[in-house]
């Protein structure tokens, strides 16, 4: 039995985002003297997209061609709605990104 490159590829980029998360949750935040860093979506929302929102919003997903969530322009437009799914100390991170607006 093969398994097709999409398949692997795809289980490599989920493994490896399900660590770079937890190693980036242990690590404690980095702070100015302004407060904790800014939350931006190519560090912090993607990432957490990515390991709660797999399959159905990523690449092969069944509404990935309606509302890609590897895609900042998506995501941004539609921020205020993700507390449909997310809860805790995601949702935190989710409200101060869109707090600080939605950076990319």
């Amino acid at each position: 039995m093969t398994t097709r490159p999409s398949r692997v590829a795809l289980s490599v980029l989920v493994v490896g985002l399900s660590i770079a998360m937890a190693l980036a949750r242990s690590a404690p935040a980095a702070q100015s003297k302004d407060g904790p860093k800014p939350v931006t979506f190519t560090a912090d929302i993607a990432p957490l997209l990515a390991g709660k929102c797999q399959p159905c919003h990523f690449k092969g997903g069944k509404v990935f061609d309606k509302l890609p969530f590897d895609q900042y322009k998506t995501v941004a437009k539609i921020a205020s709605r993700l507390h449909t799914r997310l809860k805790g100390a995601d949702l935190d991170l989710v409200n101060r990104w869109i707090e600080q607006g939605t950076p990319e």
